[in-house]
């Protein structure tokens, strides 16, 4: 199968470490991600499924800076990402899919993401012919492992909705 992916997500740095300029807090914000996947079946009841991911949101630092001094400002975040899930179907409408996430971010962003985290959530799935449609609430953390500045930045981490459709190619 080949599809496409929508999720719109709530967004949270965490494991952040206070800012030189003084104590700060990162403001949950959306973060949006678009993607292409392809999916294999294995069997009645497994699937892997990957594909590429490109995320983006802003957020919101909030610092004590003193008087007269701006309260907070934005930053933005862009993330590639490469997922690798395993689904199960214990129903044939409904499925439990996990797997690792290889995050790729910009470098030069004091936000930067690049590093492996993981996903996980249940879902649920519509087929007719040869399309399908899936939603599935997850959640997801970026750089849970590598990543250089974790001293700063802090990790990524989403929960909300995943939207697919996808075309079935071939007998599967």
């Amino acid at each position: 199968m080949v599809g496409v992916t929508y999720g719109a997500n709530k967004a949270e740095l965490v494991d952040s470490s206070p800012m030189p300029c003084g104590p700060a807090f990162y403001a949950k914000e959306y973060f949006q991600e678009v993607g292409v996947s392809v999916a294999k079946r294995i069997g009645r009841k497994w699937e892997v499924q990957s594909g590429l991911i490109y995320g983006s949101g802003e957020v919101m630092i909030n610092s004590d800076y003193g008087e007269g001094v701006e309260p907070h400002s934005f930053d933005d975040i862009t993330i590639y990402s490469i997922p690798v899930q395993m689904k199960f179907y214990p129903l044939p409408f409904v499925f439990i899919a996990a797997g690792p996430v290889f995050d790729f971010g910009d470098g030069d962003s004091s936000f930067d993401q690049t590093g492996v985290g993981f996903q996980g959530g249940i879902g649920g799935q519509y087929q007719t012919g040869r399309l399908r449609f899936t939603l599935m609430p997850n959640v997801k953390m970026h750089r849970a492992f590598g990543g250089g500045k974790l001293d700063v930045n802090g990790r990524v981490g989403l929960s909300g909705l995943q939207f697919g459709m996808a075309y079935q190619l071939g007998n599967e």
